[in-house]
């Protein structure tokens, strides 16, 4: 293979056989980065965009079995001393809405994306900051750290709703629950996930490292309270060590390392252990394709333009921006975007409709940190699917929620109302915090279903972020139905409901923008996450969702990077 001639200004990065090794025992925090200073005359085994649930996950993997593999992060690698830790990028910034340009490297400390993203699917067009990650563990190094495996009906869709008129549901995934089941298992022994089976699962248990620390006096309490109605209420699956004052760290990047992200259980092992390398501020802005292959992608690393070559390049930047960099990356075999053939790339955006009950409970302290409780019998109950119901842990401090109603309320016909909210802004912080001191909150995730219609949008390669995402009408049925089955429930308890699931601004589980399928017309991946026309680019994210089920994907994106890391080597990642 002949060396890559760049483009002018373009430098070509290579592994070469010198590279600075990282330690043998780096300290806490430490990533390691390859030097600039490489041979031109190799190419790497493997590159990977993102490092989140799917890319760190399968870079390990591909890693361990001999492969050399580089990592392409966009955001900054975390690192202890220099990453803002425990706390809201939310609480430091200067405005509400949009980030302002001096509250990025907040956002980027943070673990946090701070580009716009903009909402078109309005009459009037809105641009906001999605809650995601961005840096070194992806969306993972702010998660909940729920994971939670997928029901066997999740993977045949299309018999669960026979009113979706309109949805583009599979008869199938190409790959069933039990293939994946084995991966479901290393997965969760390899993030050390800690909690209790769901009673509904008994036919095929999870085993976990342990129950994780007791039940809060509110958890336990409504745990014993949905036991009471007949319900089969358990310990929420957390990838976390829950180190003794463990504060759950969920939306923000953990203090005090008890959290298992990507960045922790599969990238710095990667790097320290298996030879691999991190090039973080490295965005990837374009990919060059030829007909059959992909030849090599371009970036800006550390604001100098370079071009990268590999026998196997795999997206793992999320199921926004990986469809995003596809389509923007046209060219002349490529007119639609690249791997586009089909015209799907984009297509079927899902998100999961998430609602937030904060319930009046009567124990002393209703404040809990940690995700401990979950219950599913209404994921699938008489014919009608909805999702899961799990503790949400703490809200957002109250500052933080005054500023959120504020945007909220900018993009309503009360507009108006905005500064004077703004003159009321000690009053209602003081408020929340009261109210919200006196509650737990629980969040029903509802799965959401595939449309053609809604998709990430990009006209020219120049082309921001853009969504276009609308509720059908057999949507807004479902969600309506969904909160009366849970208002019955929790009665005669006492409860808000906090309106999350029609707000496109709660995309934190973006799926299904490059479905993978057995067809090449109705699909953009096959099986094995690589793309039909392409024979060395995957696409690793939750991007390959089909359908996106009515829980956390995270385990399946990771159990499904085990898989295709699996295929890749022949079976050679033993682990």
């Amino acid at each position: 293979m002949h060396p890559v001639q760049p483009a002018p200004g373009d430098a070509v990065f290579n592994p070469g056989a010198a590279g600075n090794p990282p330690p043998t025992n780096p300290p806490p925090g430490f990533l390691s980065f390859e030097s600039k200073k490489m041979s031109l005359t190799k190419k790497w085994d493997v590159v990977i965009v993102g490092t989140g649930a799917g890319g760190a996950t399968i870079g390990y993997a591909l890693a361990k079995a001999g492969k050399r593999v580089l990592f392409c992060e966009k955001g900054r690698a975390a690192v202890a001393g220099k990453s803002l830790t425990g706390q809201y990028a939310e609480t430091f910034r200067s405005r509400v809405g949009a980030p302002a340009p001096e509250d990025r490297v907040v956002f980027e400390k943070a673990g946090r994306w701070w580009n716009t993203l903009n909402d078109e699917s309005a009459d009037k067009a809105r641009a906001f900051v999605p809650f995601i990650g961005s840096g070194t563990g992806g969306s993972t190094a702010i998660y909940g750290a729920a994971l939670e495996r997928l029901f066997p009906e999740d993977f045949r869709p299309a018999e669960n709703f026979s009113g979706a008129h309109g949805a583009d549901l599979p008869e199938a995934w190409p790959v069933t629950f039990d293939e994946l089941q084995p991966y479901y298992r290393e997965a969760e022994a390899l993030y050390g996930v800690q909690g209790t089976p769901d009673p509904l699962k008994s036919l095929n248990p999870p085993s976990y490292a342990a129950q994780g620390t007791a039940l809060s006096p509110p958890n336990q309490e409504l745990h014993t309270f949905l036991a009471g109605k007949g319900l089969d209420p358990y310990r929420l699956p957390l990838a976390c060590d829950q180190i003794p004052g463990c504060n759950g760290c969920q939306s923000y990047i953990c203090a005090k390392g008890c959290k298992n992200d990507s960045a922790k259980v599969c990238l710095s092992v990667a790097l320290t252990q298996h030879g691999a390398t991190l090039w973080d501020d490295c965005e990837v802005v374009s990919i060059d394709a030829g007909q059959n292959s992909v030849r090599r992608i371009r970036c800006i690393h550390k604001g100098e333009s370079v071009q990268i070559e590999a026998e196997t390049f795999i997206l793992a930047a999320g199921a926004l921006s990986s469809p995003h960099l596809l389509l923007r990356s046209r060219n002349h075999d490529w007119p639609q975007g690249v791997a586009n053939g089909s015209g799907l790339v984009g297509r079927y955006l899902m998100r999961h409709y998430v609602d937030l009950y904060a319930i009046f409970v009567k124990s002393s302290r209703a404040s809990n940190g940690l995700k401990q409780l979950a219950f599913n019998n209404f994921y699938n109950r008489d014919g009608d699917k909805f999702g899961t119901v799990q503790s949400f842990g703490d809200l957002p401090p109250p500052s933080v929620l005054v500023d959120s109603i504020k945007d909220d309320l900018q993009h309503t016909p009360f507009s108006p109302l905005a500064p004077l909210l703004e003159l009321q802004r000690p009053i209602m912080t003081r408020a929340l915090g009261m109210l919200f001191g006196q509650t737990t909150v629980l969040a029903s995730m509802m799965e959401d279903l595939p449309y053609r219609s809604n998709r990430i949008v990009v006209e020219t390669p120049q082309d921001p972020l853009r969504i276009h995402y609308t509720l059908s009408p057999y949507e807004k049925a479902r969600i309506k139905a969904f909160r009366k089955l849970l208002k019955e429930t929790f009665s005669p308890y006492r409860m808000l409901l906090i309106k999350q699931a029609e707000n496109n601004q709660r995309i934190a589980h973006a799926c299904g923008t490059c479905r993978f399928g057995d067809d090449p017309g109705t699909s953009v991946l096959n099986r094995n996450n690589r793309a039909h026309e392409l024979e060395n680019l995957y696409v690793i994210d939750a991007s390959f969702f089909p359908s996106s089920g009515g829980t956390n994907p995270a385990l399946t994106i990771i159990a499904n990077a085990l898989r295709v890391a699996d295929h890749l080597t022949g079976g050679k990642t033993s682990r």
